[in-house]
């Protein structure tokens, strides 16, 4: 017997898997935390003048460490999207199996 909560994710991942399963939106949906990881490391290099012992850095250095970082923050943010996508694909197959496993085993204890 599946709970409501369950009931309701079943529900609302059969509206919107193919939604969230999209690139763009699993792009969009983990930006936020991709940018939480990447603009503390750029804010450190542009002001970089609070450690003295800092190595100079050039500002060809710098766009290099800034792309660095743009990619590392798309990578983050598409792969976590991408897991966590993966993981509710996963639920949901465990309680729709579940849910047949129960309907099967009520079909026969009826006969």
């Amino acid at each position: 017997m599946l709970t409501q909560q369950e009931k309701d994710f079943v529900r609302y991942w059969e509206l919107n898997r193919e939604r969230e399963g999209r690139w763009p939106h699993q792009l969009l949906s983990g930006l936020p935390l991709g940018i939480c990881f990447g603009v503390p490391v750029l804010i450190s290099f542009i002001f970089r003048s609070w450690y003295k012992w800092l190595p100079y850095v050039s500002n060809d250095e710098l766009l290099f460490i800034a792309i660095g970082v743009l990619c590392i923050i798309l990578f983050y943010a598409f792969f976590r999207s991408q897991f966590m996508w993966d993981r509710k694909q996963q639920q949901y197959l465990e309680i729709k199996a579940r849910e047949a496993r129960d309907s099967h085993s009520a079909e026969t204890e009826g006969n």
